[in-house]
């Protein structure tokens, strides 16, 4: 299955996609089951009112993000991993100001925290991610390791540019590391997506010592009491992010049982 087409399964079973369908099957309804209809139509309105406001939005990604604190600097004097390695997390295509591709925020983001690490412990750092959806010829860890040697004048960087998904991000990884020797490693990615990170690279094998970065439920980001429960635009969006990974934490649970079975008929 590519990229491509699970990429579309998400735009209809997320929001905003599946609520455009259960509004519009409600409105289609309402003549001949209005009951289900209005069910349907309200449904969908009260589902959305839920998933834009902070105090939903931000129980739902806190629920991801957890699972491991932010490493201390008592954690970082004597490190334990290897390397540090950062996933991918998008690109901007044709970026105007830089004249090309350049790494997405998220990805940034993520970026920013493996050389604020590679500056407090000095291992190498070695960036995950290949072309996804587009047909720049350039991949995101290409991508991420410019931005490290130009932006932060980091020189020990190497590449994993095969992988589409965080599931093959561990399996490319894999071999990468096996071949340096490398046993254990700090894995950087959102904190938000570190659930799912951490348990791809599990089912490797992979030893890590997750370094989440960019925490969304940060008690710093609570708005005041009335504020949360009023619709808001970036909470809608937080809602999503918990969400994606929610599904995709399913999507993998699901390949893993289809690969046993073809493996153990």
């Amino acid at each position: 299955m590519t990229v491509g087409f699970t990429r579309l399964i998400e735009t209809i079973i997320l929001p905003p996609g599946i609520l455009l369908l259960m509004g519009a099957a409600g409105l289609l309804l309402l003549k001949r089951r209005p009951r289900t209809g209005y069910v349907l139509a309200w449904g969908t309105l009260l589902i959305l009112y839920l998933l834009s406001i902070p105090a939903v939005a931000l129980a739902l990604i806190g629920s991801l993000e957890n699972n491991w604190p932010a490493l201390t600097d008592q954690q970082l004097i004597r490190p334990t991993a290897q390397a540090i390695v950062v996933l991918a997390g998008g690109r901007k295509p044709d970026a105007p100001e830089y004249g090309s591709d350049t790494v997405s925020h998220l990805s940034l983001s993520r970026v920013r925290y493996a050389a604020w690490l590679y500056q407090r412990t000095h291992l190498p750092i070695i960036t995950s991610g290949g072309i996804v959806l587009s047909s720049g010829k350039v991949s995101e860890a290409a991508l991420m390791a410019q931005v490290l040697r130009q932006e932060f004048q980091i020189p020990d960087i190497q590449t994993e540019e095969l992988s589409q998904t965080t599931r093959e991000n561990a399996l490319h990884l894999k071999k990468l590391l096996e071949s340096r020797n490398i046993n254990r490693i700090y894995l950087v990615t959102h904190a938000f997506h570190m659930l799912r990170a951490v348990n791809s690279f599990a089912d490797t094998g992979i030893k890590v010592i997750p370094a989440p970065t960019a925490f969304t439920s940060n008690p710093a980001n609570v708005a005041g009491a009335l504020l949360d429960y009023l619709p808001q635009a970036g909470a809608l969006q937080t809602s999503y992010l918990a969400l994606h990974e929610y599904v995709g934490m399913l999507w993998y649970s699901l390949l893993e049982i289809a690969d046993e079975y073809y493996l153990n008929p």
